[in-house]
């Protein structure tokens, strides 16, 4: 019983540190907190920081909510469906940002 809880206090604490690395990244614009991202890169920090500020948005309200469900038997094998869902949206956030194109100003 003790074990459980603890698991599920664990990934409720991972996930309160990402919100407050989202928060961090997103509303405080701390873009060096973003690995590998420097003023030079063609993606605007605008840009750059509200992906990876939402991406860890979720990341952590899912962590969140994966730490509540782990001090319950409702849910068997959450960890694997955790981790595919963190992936897939990984690998959506590399593609906005290694496929963004300024918009074009229409401006007449």
């Amino acid at each position: 019983m003790i074990d459980v809880l603890t698991a599920g206090a664990e990934w409720f604490l991972i996930g309160a540190l990402f919100v407050v690395i989202a928060y961090l990244i997103k509303v405080r614009r701390w873009a060096f907190l973003i690995a590998g991202y420097d003023e030079t890169a063609a993606i605007p920090e605008d840009v750059a920081v509200s992906v990876v500020g939402n991406f860890l948005l979720r990341v952590g309200i899912a962590a969140g909510v994966l730490g509540v469900l782990e001090t319950t038997d409702a849910v068997r094998n959450i960890g694997l469906v955790f981790g595919a869902a963190v992936t897939l949206d990984l690998l959506r956030v590399l593609y906005r940002l290694n496929t963004y194109e300024p918009p074009e100003n229409t401006s007449q």
